[in-house]
Parts: C-alpha cells; sequence; structure tokens
C-alpha cells in the first residue's frame, strides 16, 4: 500500500513542488460526480446506478471510481495528506467508508462527518478530517428554502432560529435539495473554525429558471453567517462547495456580498489589520485602505498567480467545470475576515487554488485545449475522475 501511495505522489510533481509553501492545514474541496454505490436504495431516485439500467453501474465500475478518487485525494496535499476534505455527490455513508477504509487511504485514518439529506437522488455533502489536527465540537445539517410544503425551524448558532418569516415568503423549491453541512472544530489545537460545506441547486432547467433556488441557498448561508458573526465577529470560517454560481452571479454578489482581498474598503471598528496595511485619509476624514479586511465578510481568496509545470509557467485552468467549450469557476472556498487578520490562524490572499495534475485532464475534441477526465459522457461511461476539478486553500498557524 505505502508502494502505491509513493508512485502516486510522484506522478504529481506540481503538488510536490509546491510543498515548500504548504500551509499547516489543508482543506480541499471535490465534486466527485456521482459516487453511487450499486445497489437499490427503495427511498431515493438512484435507479439510473444500477446494474441493470441506463449506465450499468457495476460493482467493478464503483470499485474504479473508488480508485480514482483516492488518487485525485492522496495527490491533494501533497507528500502529507489533506488535513479537511470536503466532498459532493456522494450518495451515502457506505461510498464513504469504502473511499477511507479499502483504499489506501486507509493509512491516514481519515474520520467522516455525513447527514443524509432529503435531495430525491440521495446525494450529499460530507467532511473527511485527520482527528490528530482537527476535531470536530459540533455539527449539523441545515435545510435549504421549502420543499413540500414543509417549512423547517432551525436552531442555529447565537440563539438564532429561522422561521417562515425570515424566509422569501411564498417560495417553495421544486425539489428538496441537498442540505448544508455546518461543522465547528478546533484546528491544530489552536483555534476554532467554522467550516459550511455546500452543494447548491444546479442549473439544470435554466439559469433563471433555477437562479431564485440557488438565491435561497445563499440566504441560508448568509443566515447562518450572521448568526456565528452574532457571537462572535472575529470567528474564522471556511464556505466551500460547488454553488453553481459564479461570483458575478446575485447569488454571490447580492446575498453574500462576497469582496475581493484588497479591495478598497472604509476603515472601521470591524475591521482587520492585514501587516503592512498601508491606510490614508480622505477628503471627509475617513480613513481609506487597501488591506483591511472587513471581519463580518466573505472573501474569495483565488490566485491569479503562475504556476510551474515542466519548468515552464502557465495559469491554473479559468475555472473548474468545462461546457459546451466554455469553463465556469462553480466550485469555491470562501473564507471570512476573521481568516485574513494577523491572528493564530490565517488565509494568506490569493491562497484559494485549482487542483490540476495532468491526469485529470484530456483532450477536448470540441474546443481548443483540455477538459476534466470525466466519469461518464452522457450516459456513456468514461471511466475518468470527475466533471469538476478540486480546489484547495491552506491554513498557517502563526
Amino acid at each position: 500500500m505505502m508502494k502505491l501511495l509513493v508512485s502516486l505522489l510522484l506522478m504529481c510533481p506540481l503538488m510536490i513542488s509546491a510543498q515548500k509553501g504548504r500551509g499547516d492545514l489543508r482543506f480541499v474541496f471535490y465534486n466527485v460526480e456521482n459516487l453511487f454505490d450499486p445497489f437499490d436504495d427503495s427511498l431515493k431516485l438512484d435507479d439510473e446506478f444500477l446494474p441493470g439500467t441506463i449506465r450499468h453501474w457495476t460493482w467493478d465500475r464503483f470499485l474504479e471510481k473508488e480508485q480514482n478518487l483516492y488518487k485525485v485525494l492522496a495527490c491533494s496535499g501533497g507528500w502529507k495528506p489533506a488535513e479537511l476534505i470536503g466532498l459532493c455527490e456522494v450518495e451515502n455513508r457506505f461510498v464513504l467508508n469504502w473511499l477511507v477504509r479499502k483504499t489506501p487511504l486507509l493509512k491516514y485514518n481519515y474520520r467522516i462527518i455525513h447527514e443524509d439529506s432529503p435531495d430525491e437522488r440521495g446525494i450529499d455533502v460530507a467532511l473527511l478530517y485527520l482527528p490528530s489536527k482537527f476535531k470536530p465540537l459540533e455539527w449539523k445539517s441545515l435545510s435549504v428554502g421549502y420543499y413540500r410544503g414543509k417549512a423547517g425551524y432551525e436552531n442555529l448558532p447565537g440563539g438564532l432560529y429561522r422561521s417562515s418569516t425570515s424566509r422569501n415568503e411564498g417560495f417553495e423549491l421544486q425539489d428538496p435539495t441537498r442540505d448544508i453541512l455546518y461543522v465547528r472544530g478546533l484546528a491544530l489545537e489552536r483555534d476554532t473554525i467554522h467550516i459550511l460545506i455546500c452543494h447548491w441547486p444546479s442549473r439544470w432547467g435554466g439559469y433563471l429558471e433555477s437562479l431564485t433556488e440557488r438565491m435561497e441557498a445563499a440566504r441560508t448561508v448568509k443566515w447562518l453567517l450572521d448568526s456565528i458573526w452574532r457571537l462572535d465577529i472575529h470567528a474564522r470560517i471556511l464556505v466551500a462547495g460547488d454553488l453553481n454560481d459564479e461570483l458575478s452571479d446575485p447569488s454571490l454578489s447580492s446575498v453574500l456580498r462576497v469582496r475581493i482581498p484588497g479591495d478598497k474598503v472604509r476603515k472601521t471598528g470591524d475591521m482587520a489589520k492585514i501587516p503592512g496595511d498601508k491606510v490614508r485619509k480622505t477628503g471627509d476624514g475617513a480613513i481609506l485602505s487597501d488591506n483591511v479586511q472587513c471581519y463580518g465578510c466573505l472573501y474569495h481568496t483565488g490566485s491569479e498567480q503562475k504556476i510551474v509545470e515542466g519548468g515552464k509557467k502557465s495559469s491554473e485552468p479559468p475555472g473548474t467545470l468545462k461546457y459546451q467549450g466554455s469553463w465556469y469557476e462553480f466550485d469555491h472556498v470562501l473564507v471570512s475576515g476573521g481568516f485574513l487578520s494577523d491572528s493564530s490562524l490565517f488565509v494568506k490572499p490569493g491562497g484559494k487554488r485549482i487542483l490540476a495534475p495532468d491526469f485529470l485532464f484530456e483532450k477536448d475534441p470540441a474546443s481548443p485545449g483540455k477538459k476534466p477526465f470525466r466519469t461518464y459522457i452522457g450516459y456513456k461511461y468514461h471511466g475518468g475522475f470527475s466533471d469538476h476539478l478540486p480546489v484547495y486553500i491552506d491554513i498557517w498557524q502563526k
């Protein structure tokens, strides 16, 4: 098993070369594209992923899928395993147990946090963690919006309750969607961090037709963020997932109001100071800063840096998903301003990266360049990894 891991790591020169600058804790998020077992669940719409149905999903294909995913996850941390891994499009606990117990990932002793969600197909989100680096203190699943006429009441951190009066009045999801997994835990025995793993409703049926459902998912996240900040404005929060929207879409730009580190902001008492911060006064006496971060805000820390492949500099892929020849960045790791402050645990601006070893790609015959090597193309089995690329971010300790 150890030989297999070493051989795999040697296939990831890009990740190994980056280890010199690796953080103390790495968080990875990966949409694994339909990780189903080949057994029928009578309570879910999983008929596509059975041996005798349209996708011919067999036990052998399931095992190949698990082996492919282990290769990606083992590679994602370089010589060390990633300490935290968020996943989406996993069917149940069985497929997660197989991944961490029946592949060479067993060596790392990953633990699982997973809750069944009301999604009709049965796909869920989950968190894997190394118990030596992260100690969960609490976790819960939060439902998104209304579905089938049922309105939930969620007891959130900070003593807030999300009732029908706090939701979008009259709104009802056409179908139940994936829950948001909230986990609070102690990282590196230093400080508490909050993690939200999301898989927002897809664009199936059209962008505008489905936008309202993603807006409601964003409102659910915002409600949880506000309840955390009500208790601790300096809280360190990661919001990760396949959000099926980009930064320019209203769910992120208007509801969550995601910022970019370095945005010019007016400095108030709720701003976190960045080392080397340069400030200046404006005509009205306010202090304007290029580097002061708002604690009660979310930030996208995507990198514009160049990476090295075979001695040549090249940029990261322009997105995490390629559809009809165009790249989209639907997979995000957003951080609160508390992570960008000069504190015990912090994230560097530009720290969110796309994991892009060569084996995750194949030539795109329909458009220039490459595309992710996926498991299925339509209903035809292709034997690859996923239609999405993983993303990651490093957390450093002072």
